[in-house]
């Protein structure tokens, strides 16, 4: 594995001021009167002097220039890029540390003999490949495909699953062919790894071995039936009017529903609906069994069971509902008046 180290450098710079006299342009002109002019304008060290009880002069000394600057600026930035590097050195031991577990699980690498894995879609749901190679049983001469998943839904999706692998020579042809491992509905929490080893133990059959080709296979996912809400669909008119009081759903015994439709399970779902209104007199239909329907008259404050028996089922990993779909055969006022295009019989 690559290593990566943050080398932090300082650098210096130097600078060297030279003190010198005044402006030779500000110096009055040298002339044959030179003591004349010393004595009008006083000596060279006395006009230094002078200037020198004058501004202070000018330096190019950075650390002077930047005396105000917080001095422990290039500290602070010096810890952060410490840490960054000591955090990146853990991270590169941590998968060190996993690469090494793996090989004492699940035996050395051959990096010489390359793969593939590939996931069905309704697999690609739930799963990714983190990892995957090739190694040679030690014991008996045999081979073994390891390949590492991790779970990327919640907990609560069960999953089943096999393994299959192929391992081919360099000319293309196949070799061996190996169906083991897998998944067994057990829990698996989102983020967990798990590595898969598909293995056989017959002697010398992948001697001449090159590549190899790895896969989900027969995969299906469930969910328990009370991560499942209710989705009955009512006909408009009986908006408000009409309420699902109670509901369920089995799968014949079993805890769990199916998610895809190439596993969907016969089931039973049921409801109780009850009339909420007080002046409303309402004709309703729904399922009554497998194959059949019933119409029930429901008058203010009354209810009626209607059940949707023997039909496959499947939950969406999108959608998590069930239900059936319930209609207004009539909507009829106690005071002789119909809603919905609908009359009641009248007194001539």
């Amino acid at each position: 594995m690559n290593r990566r180290w943050v080398l932090a450098s300082t650098g210096f710079a130097f600078s060297t001021a030279i003190a010198g006299c005044a402006d030779l342009n500000d110096e009055p002109a040298i002339n044959d009167d030179s003591d004349e002019q010393d004595a009008d304008h006083g000596t060279d060290d006395e006009i230094a002097g002078d200037d020198d009880r004058g501004e202070e002069p000018e330096t190019d000394d950075p650390d002077q220039e930047h005396d105000d600057e917080d001095p422990y600026e290039d500290d602070e930035a010096n810890n952060d890029s410490d840490e960054a590097a000591d955090e990146e050195q853990a991270e590169d031991e941590a998968d060190d540390e996993e690469e090494q577990a793996d090989k004492e699980a699940n035996g050395e690498r051959d990096e010489d003999i390359d793969g593939e894995v590939s996931l069905p879609d309704t697999a690609q749901d739930h799963l990714t490949v983190r990892d995957h190679w090739f190694g040679w049983n030690e014991d008996d001469g045999g081979c073994t495909v390891h390949v590492k998943l991790e779970k990327t839904t919640d907990a609560k999706y069960h999953l089943e699953f096999g393994t299959k692998a192929t391992v081919y020579s360099d000319d293309g042809e196949q070799l061996e062919r190996i169906l083991d491992g897998g998944e067994d509905g057990s829990p698996f929490e989102e983020g967990e790894m798990r590595v898969y080893s598909i293995g056989q133990d017959r002697g010398t059959s992948c001697e001449g071995a090159a590549a190899y080709e790895a896969r989900v296979a027969y995969f299906e996912a469930y969910v328990p039936l009370d991560e499942l809400e209710p989705d009955f669909d009512l006909d408009p008119e009986l908006e408000d009017k009409l309420e699902i009081t109670d509901h369920s759903i089995n799968m014949h015994g079993d805890e769990y529903a199916p998610l895809y439709a190439h596993n969907a399970e016969y089931s039973d779902r049921y409801a109780t609906v009850k009339n909420v209104t007080g002046d409303y007199r309402l004709s309703v239909r729904g399922p009554d069994g497998e194959f059949h329907d019933k119409t029930v008259d429901l008058d203010p404050g009354e209810t009626a069971d209607f059940k949707y028996t023997g039909r496959k089922y499947y939950a969406d990993i999108g959608n998590l509902t069930y239900g059936f779909s319930i209609a207004a055969e009539d909507v009829t006022e106690l005071d002789g008046e119909a809603e919905g295009g609908n009359e009641t019989d009248s007194e001539e």
